[in-house]
This record gives C-alpha cells, sequence and structure tokens, in this order.
C-alpha cells in the first residue's frame, strides 16, 4: 500500500487531482470543506463521546485484562457472542454519562492544576536535570500511543470525579446499628463436623473407550475449539535496533551540547510563601509585617486566612508569572516583595531560600545526547531501508528478495498466531501490534503485505505461510489430555454421588461417625467464627466455608473440597458471640462499613441518577464495526444505553 502511494504521487494523475482540489477549495472555500461532519460516536453522553478508535482500543484492553486475569482465550467475536461487548458498551456509557454530570456539577480540574499534576509525575522527568522534561513527556506518551491532550482529558477526569466524590462521601457515616448487627453475625460460633473425601482413597475410574472420549469432546466442543490460527514470516526494520551499533562522532556531540545546554542546565529555584490580601490596605500590612520578620502563619492567621508555601520552585514553574516575576527579582532570603497584583488576586511574598543554577556538563550530558543523535541517524537510515524495500516489492519482488535488496531481517515465527496476536495456549506475543494481526488476517495463505510504517522508526512487512482454520481437536490429536480431563472428571462424579448418598444417610439419622467409618474416613470437628475461618481457609476452600456461614443448625450439607476432594458437612450448633466482643468488632469494623456504603448504594444512586439525567446513548452497529464483528440482525438501530458500571 505504501509503495503504491509513493507511485501514484509521482504520477501525472496525481497532479490532475491536486488541481481539481485547489479549485473546488477556491469556489466553496476551504473552511466548509472541513466543516461537515459525520459522527463516529459509538458512545454519546452530552458533550462527552467515544470513537470507533478509541472503543475499539478500551474494549481490547478489556478483553487483555480478563484472559491475563483468568487464563481463558476469549476471540472477540465470542465476547460479542456472549454478550460481553454489550455489557462493555453499558459500563463506558455509564462511566462517561458520570463525567457529564459532574461536569455539570460545576467541578471541573483546571488547566494548571492538571499541569501541576503532571510536572510532578517523575516518569516525565529529565533524568540529566531530574525536572520535569517537555520532549520526555511527549515521547512516553507517543510510546503508549496517547496524544498529551488525551492524557491531559483523562487526568482532568480522575481529579474532577475525586473532588466530586469526597465531597459526596464527607461526613458519611455508618449507623451504629448496621456496625452491631455485622458483628454479631462475624461473633457467632458455629459448632459442625466434618466428613472429609480424599480422592486419592477413592477407586480409580476405569479407562475410557474411543467411543466415550469422541462423546466428551462433543460434549465439550465448545470449550475445546481453537480458533483460527495462522503462521507468518515478518519482517523488521527497527531503528531501536539499528541505534545500538551506532556511535556519534565527537564533534556532533558537542555542537548538540551547546545547542541543547541551555535547556539541560538546572535552573536557579527558590522557596517562598505567600499571604493572600482582600486590598491594597490589607497587602501593605501584610507586606510590612513580614518585613518586621513575623511568622508567615501568624499573620496570614490574624487575617483569617493561611500561607502558601511553594518550595524549591524554578521561575518557569511559579503558577502565576506576577508573582514569579516579583520574587526572582528578590536579592536575597528574607527580602519581602509588595503588593501584587496576580491572575488571583492580591498577594504579598517572602522569599525564603535561593537554590542557584546549576549549569550543565558536557559528562552529564553525554549519554542523552549520545543517544539522541544516535536515535536520528538510526531512524534516518530505517527509513532508507524501508525506501529500498518498498521500491523493491512493487517491481514484483517477493519478501525474502525485497529484504536480501534493503538489508532487512527476515523473521518466521515459529508458533502459530491467533486472531487476538496470541499463542494458541493464551500467551500474548509482545512483539506483534494490533495492526500486525490485523494484517496478518486480511491476508489469503501465501499473502505479503507492503512495507508498513508504525512510526518512531519502525516498520514492517508479513506474509501468510500456513492458515489453519477454527476446529474442535480430533481425538488423535488430544488424546493423553482429553483421557486425563474424563477420567478426572468421572472421579469427581463419582465422588459427588458418594458424598449425596452419605447425606442422605446422616438425614434419615445416621450416626456421622458410622456413616464416616463406613466411607473409610474420619469425623473432624470444626469450632468456627467468621473472623477466624480465614485461617482454615487454605484446607477447606471457600465452598465449605460459604455453605457452613449460610446453614442453619442441623442442617447437612455436601461441597467441593481442594484438590478435587468433597466433604459432607453436619452443622451442630450456633452460638451467639458475648456482647463485649461484640461491641468491640462493631467499633473496629464501623469505617469499613460506611467505606461499602459510599461505593455501593450511594454509588449505585449517583450512576443511576447520571444515567437518567444525561441519558446517553450507544451505536452497536458501529462498535460491532469499530471491532471487525459483523453486527447481529437485532442490532440494526442505534441503541440506548441503560444499566451501570460495576
Amino acid at each position: 500500500m505504501m509503495a503504491a502511494f509513493r507511485a501514484f504521487a509521482k504520477s501525472p494523475v496525481a497532479a490532475v487531482m491536486m488541481g481539481v482540489l485547489i479549485i473546488a477549495f477556491g469556489i466553496w472555500g476551504v473552511g466548509d470543506v472541513f466543516k461537515m461532519r459525520i459522527s463516529d460516536a459509538v458512545v454519546k453522553a452530552g458533550s462527552r463521546e467515544i470513537d470507533s478508535a478509541d472503543f475499539k482500543q478500551r474494549f481490547t484492553q478489556q478483553l487483555e485484562q480478563f484472559q491475563q486475569q483468568t487464563g481463558q482465550t476469549v476471540t472477540i467475536e465470542q465476547a460479542a457472542q456472549q454478550g460481553v461487548l454489550q455489557q462493555a458498551l453499558e459500563d463506558m456509557a455509564t462511566e462517561e454519562a458520570v463525567l457529564e454530570a459532574v461536569r455539570r456539577s460545576g467541578i471541573r480540574a483546571s488547566d494548571q492544576l492538571v499541569i501541576d499534576q503532571i510536572r510532578k509525575i517523575p516518569a516525565f522527568f529529565n533524568p540529566v536535570t531530574g525536572a520535569f522534561d517537555e520532549n520526555t513527556y511527549e515521547r512516553l506518551l507517543a510510546q503508549r500511543n496517547l496524544t498529551p491532550t488525551q492524557f491531559q482529558q483523562d487526568l482532568r477526569d480522575q481529579l474532577s470525579m475525586f473532588h466530586f466524590t469526597s465531597g459526596m462521601a464527607a461526613g458519611l457515616q455508618a449507623p451504629a446499628t448496621y456496625a452491631v448487627l455485622f458483628a454479631a453475625v462475624d461473633q457467632q460460633s458455629r459448632a459442625a463436623d466434618l466428613v472429609m473425601l480424599d480422592p486419592r482413597a477413592q477407586p480409580t475410574p476405569a479407562k475410557p473407550t474411543d467411543a466415550q472420549l469422541n462423546q466428551f469432546i462433543k460434549a465439550h466442543a465448545d470449550q475445546l475449539r481453537q480458533p483460527e490460527t495462522r503462521k507468518i514470516t515478518l519482517v523488521r526494520i527497527s531503528a531501536q535496533d539499528i541505534a545500538k551499533d551506532l556511535h556519534p562522532a565527537e564533534a556532533d556531540v558537542e555542537k548538540m551540547f551547546n545547542v541543547e545546554k541551555s535547556r539541560l542546565s538546572v535552573p536557579e529555584r527558590r522557596s517562598f510563601v505567600q499571604i493572600k490580601a482582600k486590598d491594597q490596605a490589607q497587602a501593605q500590612a501584610i507586606a510590612a509585617r513580614l518585613s518586621k520578620g513575623e511568622d508567615a502563619a501568624a499573620v496570614a492567621k490574624s487575617y483569617g486566612t493561611t500561607p502558601i508555601p511553594d518550595l524549591e520552585e524554578p521561575l518557569s514553574a511559579v503558577s502565576d508569572p506576577a508573582v514569579g516575576k516579583a520574587v526572582f527579582a528578590l536579592q536575597r532570603p528574607g527580602q519581602v516583595t509588595g503588593p501584587i497584583q496576580g491572575q488571583f488576586g492580591l498577594t504579598v511574598a517572602k522569599l525564603t531560600s535561593i537554590t542557584p543554577a546549576k549549569p550543565a556538563t558536557l559528562e552529564q550530558a553525554r549519554p542523552q545526547i549520545e543517544k539522541d543523535l544516535s536515535d536520528r541517524a538510526a531512524k534516518d537510515a530505517a527509513y532508507d531501508q524501508s525506501e529500498k524495500y518498498a521500491d523493491a516489492h512493487s517491481k514484483g519482488q517477493n519478501m525474502d528478495a525485497a529484504a536480501k535488496a534493503s538489508g532487512a531481517k527476515v523473521f518466521p515465527l515459529p508458533i502459530p498466531i491467533t486472531a487476538e496476536g496470541k499463542m494458541p495456549n493464551g500467551q500474548p506475543i509482545p512483539a506483534l501490534s494490533d495492526k500486525m494481526v490485523k494484517d496478518a488476517f486480511s491476508l489469503p495463505q501465501g499473502g505479503e503485505t507492503d512495507i508498513t510504517d508504525l512510526g518512531s522508526g519502525e516498520y514492517y512487512a508479513i506474509r501468510v505461510d500456513k492458515i489453519t482454520p477454527a476446529h474442535v481437536p480430533t481425538l488423535d490429536e488430544i488424546r493423553q489430555p482429553i483421557t486425563q480431563a474424563y477420567m478426572t472428571n468421572a472421579l469427581i462424579q463419582g465422588m459427588k454421588a458418594k458424598a449425596d448418598g452419605l447425606v442422605q444417610r446422616i438425614k434419615k439419622g445416621e450416626p456421622i461417625a458410622a456413616v464416616a467409618a463406613s466411607a473409610g474416613a474420619k469425623v473432624q470437628h470444626l469450632d468456627l467464627t467468621r473472623a477466624n475461618a480465614q485461617q482454615q481457609q487454605q484446607a477447606l476452600g471457600g465452598e465449605i466455608l460459604g455453605n457452613l456461614f449460610n446453614a442453619k443448625a442441623g442442617d447437612v450439607f455436601e461441597a467441593r473440597a481442594p484438590n478435587y476432594g468433597f466433604a459432607v458437612v453436619k452443622v451442630d450448633s450456633i452460638t451467639p458471640g458475648t456482647v463485649a466482643d461484640i461491641a468491640k468488632e462493631s467499633q473496629s469494623i464501623r469505617g469499613q462499613l460506611t467505606q461499602q456504603i459510599g461505593r455501593n448504594e450511594f454509588g449505585d444512586m449517583f450512576y443511576a441518577a447520571a444515567r437518567a439525567l444525561v441519558k446517553p446513548h450507544i451505536d452497536l452497529n458501529l462498535a460491532y464495526q469499530a471491532v471487525g464483528v459483523t453486527p447481529p440482525a437485532a442490532s440494526s438501530a442505534p441503541g440506548k444505553a441503560s444499566g451501570k458500571a460495576p
């Protein structure tokens, strides 16, 4: 594609088309051409929108996080069929509605607050100066496919939401009776007898026949189905790899240092304290008292305010230019400015310390300068290499020949990949970007892409060597693991049936000790509260403990135990806790309950109110198209969002 565009740009046809565009712009006006806008909003909530590209990025990230947390491989098609995509849309609609409601309430983080927060993030500091560096900031954002505008908007949303929820939750406290009720349940002591069936003591299930295994495969076809995979060969031209072998000339390093010296030097920094004033007379009085050596906190308190400290700030970082100019005009610590008319009203400042500027040295700056020079030269070399590849490929040479002509490296991937860019076992392949995977799955077997620019001096081309369609594996392909799975399942089903039989015998009145002995097991006695049950979590498992604390005295039940075991449990008695213990715990958990109420009950009400106020809309068709899935017939029209985010 890149080669075709390059060739077309040099052709006479391109010149004619450019002339037509110039005439059209002259007649209709350039501005009118660009005013026309076709909506690409997958989610729209008032003034906020999520477009197709943003939705795809968010949804892909959510799917990857789910797969990492669960170990399950879920394709985008499966996620759409199972309603995961629709739920993601609902959650995003709720989030946008909430943020829109916060905006309408008048709470919005200021530009200055956002900038101040960004300047405090260590990742954006220059390694030489130790201060915020705009070039570092923009480079790191570009590596994460973010623009400064996107990042600042996300940060503004977070800050606005934090201030809104902080105000909403201020003063909230759970009623004391709530805490007492929870503590009373927690302090209940439950006595129970338990019979554990050990899978190692059970008879080994009979080895299955091929017919049984094939039936087992058929019954579990959805879980066993393997997605379509493709084996590919990749050509990579990488400025990062080229840069490793480059060594800038000393003259170039010195020249760059002289150009960048002022930026790399650490500027003078000053610490000072400000006190706001209502009018000129008050400002004059504050300045006079500070000049006499009075404590700034005491002076501010006498006027009903508090001092504002600024510590180790360079002139460029002082939020109010007028204040910065006045403070940096002072000669020594202890001096006081006159009244300053700044952006935020009248103020008086007292200088407390001066840290002299520290000029950059060549030796300190050398590593960064050498890296910058190498990166630039490597990007130029990578571009030249990509041009050679593109020219060779456009002349009909295949991937191998074009790579040889350009000096590019060829990497046959030994393991097939899925449409999510992962190995068949679900492990990610970091070397593959989303665009690479999309290109690989858009080609027929044997197809090749043109050289493609990934940005930052990185280029690639792909050839599809083999396509294996989605399929359910045959018995011969998975005989060993499916046999093991079948026998494990047979063991579990046999143990469950045995446990169910023991439960029925106990319910009919047989002593639990006799029932346990008939199964070759022993009776264990439990005496637990919710508070100490965590100590038994590993030995008993969550299912046994959950059922135990939901059961009534006299109940008998079976439950799964860790390591494929089963347990039969009889609840003997439930004893309430002491008043002293309940009172003690209620005091300790009241704060936790307050947080839960704020997060759950108040959160639910706020989500519902935000959705009712904003009425967000979603476009299912556009969402399906954004992730490359065919929309179902039922989603032929844009939908109205409902529900809430978790």
